[in-house]
């Protein structure tokens, strides 16, 4: 199973995410502000991050642009959940994955699933 970082400031939002995660198996760190994202990022290895963009503080581009910037993450897929659109990325940052808020389980568990590279 893998390890997962989740970057959300939605409480219920994380938390939905964190339940999902664990109950199939993964392990799960989950944050709600980009510092805390990179502060989570420096202490641990992780197998895929889901990354809200709009974050307080930092934002998730900011992130994003952290963890391409850095060789030990830079392999590390990034799947953004967000309400943006991906046209409206920054140039030069680009995920792996994208679900659209609002989602559902079945999207959720697609992309998990897609992302994850079919881990669990």
């Amino acid at each position: 199973m893998a390890r997962v970082l989740v970057v959300e400031d939605d409480a219920d939002t994380r938390g939905l995410l964190r339940r999902r995660l664990a109950s199939t198996g993964h392990e799960v760190d989950d944050v709600a502000t980009g510092e805390l994202a990179l502060a989570a990022l420096d202490r641990a290895t992780y197998d895929l991050i889901v990354l809200d963009v709009h974050l307080p503080g930092i934002q998730g581009w900011e992130v994003m642009r952290a963890v391409t910037a850095n060789e030990r993450l830079a392999s590390v897929p990034v799947l953004l959940c967000t309400i943006t659109e991906p046209e409206e990325a920054p140039p030069g940052v680009q995920a792996v994955w994208w679900l659209a808020k609002p989602f559902t389980r079945g999207d959720l568990d697609l992309a998990l699933t897609l992302a994850l590279g079919g881990a669990d």
